[in-house]
């Protein structure tokens, strides 16, 4: 059967415009035309506007996206975070849109402040990214309007993980890093925050880091606890070696893997999973990096 793109729009649950930018900009989806010019889709096709909506709702850019439903990789999507967003979104992305780095500041910090760093990414600094980038999509703001936002949400992180103070020297050590290719790592970077209000050192080692270079950083500076993450879904082949190659190299640490990228179901990745929740993840990791300097 085929449908007009008003079906398609309506069966998919997106509207017209979005699926019509798609198609400009990067060619997904490719429907079949009529004899008239109008666009047909298949069922398959609505499939994948419905998986393109998943996967960039949840924050992935849309680049990012249409490479993942080219790929086979993307067989379980990723899906957005649970629960309603925040009643300062809409705010802070006006902020955003006006490059007021007072009231972007302002906002972030007051829902940090009231609501922890883990839920203040959840609730309102996800979904403003998002937002924004949705916007950035249907051409309704530009490339630097996303910056300014991300930036100001970084600034944020790295405010709060200085907030701690310096761990002890003879805390655990942990490494984060994101596997060749990954290039989304605001998700690692509250870890990283988390993690060191927690009193432990961390060596942040950022994203697409090569695997050679992983290992041997961390042969120099032997940690407890080795953490990889990915977002994109076309990450998760770069992060299932990246943790092969470590648990061949018989580095004598506990590796955890986690990140929006990695299916519910179970994987051939090693490595102990991360919850999805970032302040149980870094409860999590807290716990045996201690245990495994005690041991």
């Amino acid at each position: 059967m085929k449908y007009s793109v008003q079906a398609a729009a309506k069966a998919a649950g997106v509207t017209q415009g979005r699926i019509r930018t798609w198609e400009r900009r990067f060619g997904v989806p490719a429907p079949a035309r009529s004899e008239t010019g109008r666009r047909l889709y298949t069922e398959q096709e609505i499939e994948l506007i419905r998986r393109m909506a998943r996967l960039i709702d949840a924050g992935v850019p849309v680049a990012e996206a249409v490479k993942a439903i080219r790929s086979a990789e993307v067989a379980t999507p990723v899906q957005p975070a649970e629960g309603p967003p925040h009643a300062e979104v809409e705010t802070l992305v006006r902020a955003a849109y006006s490059f007021d780095v007072t009231a972007a500041t302002s906002i972030i910090a007051t829902c940090i402040e009231e609501l922890g760093l883990g839920e203040a990414l959840r609730q309102l600094l996800f979904p403003a990214l998002t937002r924004v980038g949705h916007a950035w999509e249907r051409a309704e703001c530009t490339p630097a309007h996303e910056h300014f936002l991300s930036g100001a949400v970084r600034s944020a992180i790295e405010s709060f993980a200085a907030q701690g103070g310096p761990p002890a020297a003879e805390a655990p050590l942990v490494v984060l890093a994101c596997p060749p290719g990954e290039h989304h790592d605001m998700g690692l970077l509250a870890l990283r925050a988390l993690l060191l209000r927690s009193r432990l050192r961390v060596l942040y080692l950022g994203p697409d880091l090569p695997n050679e270079a992983l290992i041997a950083a961390s042969r120099q500076t032997t940690p407890a606890v080795i953490c990889l993450a990915a977002t994109a879904p076309t990450s998760v082949a770069a992060l299932g070696l990246a943790a092969r190659l470590i648990v061949k190299s018989r580095l004598p640490v506990r590796l955890f893997v986690g990140g929006p990228a990695i299916p519910g179901e179970a994987l051939d990745i090693p490595g102990l999973p991360l919850p999805a929740d970032l302040e149980r993840a870094a409860e999590r990791i807290a716990a045996v990096a201690r245990a495994e300097v005690l041991a």
